[in-house]
């Protein structure tokens, strides 16, 4: 290597900006002052090295000695700079061929950097430089202390270079910004941006400056790379501080880091050790664009839901993006609240812990059902977790106790083998405790109470047992009760939340209505979580609804609204979260109950559990605007007009269940006006709309309406109204009536189909869920089904009219034997008996009367005409037989054949024999 000059550094006499940027003021090792015990300055190389051929460096090729009364040896150099500012900090350095990489520990002016690791020298070199790090340093006087760190090195030389002030940069490269502690500059790994990267440990920071042109709301995307595993960054800007998650990537990959309000100017975004070891490789800002309407659709994913459910998610999507709703954990600490603020929480949360059955069978009750319960009738909405305590294994020692046993580490119980195996008991546990759990929830829908519900939370930390086996064994569990719950149990009063942001862990758009995450921030940080906010809306493309079900600090509703952190509600945990006022100050959670952005009880509609809004502003306009000049409207706007000729609005109407609904129009109107309103295309009424310069609900009637899309038409009147939205509010359901068809109905040998119909949407319980059964023979056959309100109902086909058996006949004749073959004509008289116990005989008809002979045959006295009288195709049972045979035969046998018939199309034949003997004589 080229020899570095000892020298003295000159005060820098211009600020950093003017300084060139191939400028470097270099310190040698010989300039470093010594201190304590190890430490030297040596020039020859260590032990057997025979590469090393620079001119000395400052040894720490020694062992620590904890007898010694000296401190352990350290190295300063000594910096005088004409003005304060940032620095980079390079360090010549020297490990032995062999030795791997090494660890020094640098302090600046006294306040420790932090570990700074040095990288093994490529191969066949003992020697390196390495920018190590940014550091700030003061006007005047500096010093730059090296501690041994971990493991035998020197330093050779220390180089500063004036960094380059901020600039208005798309990307940072993370080895360009300031860190201290553990986090160092890395270049071992492939695929990073730039010359290097920042590896982050267990403690220190990054801290990089962003020069923003204006003040406005950014996205931030962060490359890193993470191959130990999923890790966990905290992102602080401008002092504003959330997390970022950093799925497991074995090269360098981006994740969003969310929105950040940056201000004109210089702007600190730094990294703090979260969870785990990770690299971050750089940052990207730009600026946010204007945001989209969110794309979420009013519709579960259990068509079977009761109106109250559907009534509830109708409200949640229609609020969503507008504001956020309260929530906090226990009935205590909503009653705390409402002392403090003179407000409840919009809704309750509690816990199903204690109807585990496994803490059942040790003595536990709970009344949490009957609090929710009552909760809802004084109008606020329900929310449940469950911390399943495991079916079985409870360990049940000190730390370990029986009521700790949802932990992982508090039971042996396997979920990925009791899923594996659905003969075991273990996997029939798993069943009896969601079935015990399905007892509560039943009786919340027998109540009529909707319930967010919010099972297996946090299963990815894998500190609950059902998230201890990683994704795959959670997300099976949550379907198989999903499955349990849904289509055993008929449980349809439940909106399904998921609580994890990743997508390895997402048991699918099918089975989750509302996507979720917990967040506890450090005391006092009111951030609007918008990065984890951001990776829930793009788990789902913003095709759910996200929620924030438990946090430590409660969001700030300002910064809520400027990062458009859309979270829908949130539920602050109990105890020391709300009470303590250190992780929410009582001046905060007055403002945060108080803000008009906060949805609380009290502004909840009563007909929560009802109403459906439909949008005017969202129909088809002819000759009307969309305006928003009022206040007070509902949704993005009202609709205004009606005052020409042919002027009409038309508002699609989804109607969730089949039922009695009153509808409504909101408006105001100057003067009274007369409308023409029309559902489907059929005029309900020519409805007069009161003069009101406030907005006001104006009663079109009651009309039964049946689940699906319908229209609702307002005409024109003379002079002006505007109309805000239309509303239905179901009143009660239609009786659920039934009735069964037939493909036949008179007597009949064929199957018979009987099929049923309903007057409203159902699903089929039995019968392999088909409206058709098949009758095979004559019986009874009982539907079961129940409705999209989950009534269910029966419905009996009875089937009498199959007959398959064919009716029985028999024929005799008044003679039946014509002993003198003399040619004459002999009258025959036919007895028919013919009989059916099914459908009863329809009629007997004769069908032939044959001979073994010819008519005229030969020796027979060629006399023609041996049958005579004999109607075919009737009933006639009077004959004439001529009573001739042929000489040259054995003798004539007649057969006269009848066929009987019954009602259901069935047939029989019979015959008797009439015969002239060859032996008769003349």
């Amino acid at each position: 290597m080229s020899f570095l000059l000892s020298m003295e550094l000159n005060p820098v006499s211009a600020a950093s900006t003017d300084l060139p940027g191939d400028t470097s003021l270099v310190l040698s090792y010989k300039d470093a002052v010594l201190n304590g015990y190890g430490v030297q300055k040596r020039t020859d190389p260590q032990d057997n090295d025979t590469i090393y051929d620079g001119y000395g460096y400052v040894s720490f090729f020694f062992n620590e000695d904890p007898s010694s009364s000296q401190p352990v040896g350290t190295a300063t150099f000594k910096i005088n700079t004409a003005e304060a500012g940032l620095y980079k900090l390079s360090l010549g350095y020297y490990i032995p061929e062999g030795y791997g990489s090494k660890d020094t520990g640098i302090e600046v002016n006294g306040s420790g950097v932090g570990s700074i690791t040095l990288d093994a020298p490529p191969a066949g070199k003992v020697t390196n430089e390495k920018m190590v790090s940014k550091i700030m340093l003061n006007a005047g006087a500096n010093e730059i202390t090296f501690n041994r760190g971990w493991g035998y090195y020197g330093i050779e030389y220390v180089k500063i270079e004036a960094a380059l002030p901020p600039v208005a940069s798309d990307k940072m490269e993370a080895e360009d910004g300031v860190m201290t502690g553990d986090v160092s500059i890395g270049t071992t790994d492939v695929g990073y941006s730039g010359t290097g990267y920042a590896s982050f440990k267990n403690s220190g920071s990054l801290t990089l400056t962003y020069n923003a042109a204006a003040s406005g709301l950014y996205d931030l995307a962060i490359g890193y790379s993470s191959p130990n595993g999923d890790k966990k960054t905290q992102l602080a800007v401008n002092g504003q501080t959330s997390e970022i998650s950093l799925p497991a990537s074995a090269g360098y990959t981006e994740v969003s880091g969310g929105k950040a309000l940056l201000h004109a100017g210089n702007n600190t975004i730094q990294f703090n050790p979260g969870w785990g070891w990770y690299s971050i490789d750089y940052v990207k800002v730009s600026a946010t664009g204007a945001p989209k309407q969110h794309s979420v659709e009013n519709k579960l994913v259990n068509p079977h839901a009761t109106v109250e459910t559907k009534a509830l998610m109708n409200y949640l999507v229609d609020h969503y993006g507008k504001n956020i709703l309260s929530g906090q954990q226990t009935l205590e600490d909503a009653q705390w609240i409402k002392d403090q603020t003179g407000k409840y929480p919009a809704i309750f949360s509690t816990d199903m812990m204690d109807y585990s059955p496994s803490r059942v069978e040790h003595g536990a009750t709970s009344t949490e059902v009957d609090k929710a319960i009552q909760w809802a009738k004084e109008g606020g909405i329900v929310t449940f977790v469950w911390h399943w305590n495991a079916p079985k294994g409870l360990y049940d020692m000190p730390g370990k106790e029986w009521w700790s046993g949802f932990y992982t580490d508090a039971t042996s119980f396997n979920v990925q083998y009791a899923l594996e195996h659905p003969e075991s008991e273990d996997y029939q546990l798993l069943l009896r405790d969601i079935d015990a759990i399905a007892v509560q929830l039943k009786r919340l829908q027998d109540a009529h109470i909707p319930v967010l519900w919010r099972p297996l939370h946090e299963a990815e930390g894998g500190w609950f047992w059902w998230g201890a086996k990683g994704p795959e064994p959670a997300k099976q569990l949550y379907r198989l009760m999903y499955d349990r719950l849904t289509h055993y149990h008929h449980l349809n009063n439940l909106i399904w939340v998921w609580n994890s942001e990743s997508p390895d862990w997402y048991p699918g758009d099918d089975v989750v209505d509302i996507v979720s995450v917990d967040i506890y921030n450090q005391a006092g940080n009111y951030g609007p979580n918008i990065a984890k906010y951001d990776s829930l809306m793009n788990l789902v493309q913003d095709k759910k609804l996200v929620a924030l079900p438990e946090n430590g600090p409660i969001p700030d509703p300002e910064q809520l609204q400027a990062y458009s952190a859309h979270w829908l509600y949130f539920i602050t945990w109990t105890g020391d979260f709300i009470r303590n006022g250190q992780y929410n100050s009582l001046d905060h959670i007055q403002n945060v109950f108080n803000s008009d952005y906060v949805i609380t009880r009290d502004e909840l509609p009563h007909n929560l559990y009802t109403s459906f809004k439909f949008e005017a502003e969202k129909g088809t306009l002819t000759g009307l605007r969309v305006s928003t000049e009022d206040s007070g409207y509902s949704g993005d706007g009202y609709v205004t007009g009606f005052d020409n000729e042919g002027d009409n609005l038309i508002v699609p109407l989804n109607v969730p269940v089949s039922g009695t609904y009153q509808l409504s129009l909101r408006y105001k109107a100057s003067g009274d006006k007369t409308n023409p309103v029309m559902l489907n295309g059929v005029k309900l009424a020519d409805y007069v709309f009161s003069s009101s310069q406030s907005w006001t609900d104006g009663v079109i009637g009651e009309y039964e309406l049946e689940a699906g899309s319908h229209t609702l038409t307002v005409g024109k009147s003379w002079g002006w109204i505007d109309l805000d939205y239309a509303e239905l509010n179901y009143i009660e359901p239609i009786p659920l009536k039934a009735t069964i068809s037939y493909s036949q109905t008179v007597p009949t040998n064929k199957d018979v189909i009987a099929t049923l119909a309903t007057n409203k949407p159902v699903t089929i319980t039995n019968n392999g869920e088909s409206d058709r059964h098949i009758f095979k023979k004559n019986g009874t056959f009982i539907f079961t089904f129940v409705d999209e309100d989950g009534h269910y109902g029966t419905a009996t086909a009875t089937v009498s009219n199959i007959d398959k058996t064919a009716p029985s006949l028999s024929v005799s004749a008044s003679t039946t034997v014509l002993e003198i073959p003399n040619h004459a004509l002999i009258p025959i008289e036919l007895n028919l008996n013919a009989a059916d116990t099914g459908s009863g005989v329809a009629g007997v008809k004769l069908v032939s009367i044959t001979s073994n002979e010819p008519d005229n045959g030969l020796g027979d006295g060629d006399k023609p005409g041996d049958v005579q009288n004999a109607n075919i195709g009737t009933a006639d049972t009077s004959i004439l037989l001529r009573a001739e045979r042929s000489g040259m035969g054995s003798g004539r046998v007649y057969t006269i054949t009848y066929e009987a018939s019954d009602y259901a199309g069935n047939r029989t034949k019979a015959a008797v024999i009439v015969t002239v003997p060859h032996s008769a004589k003349k």
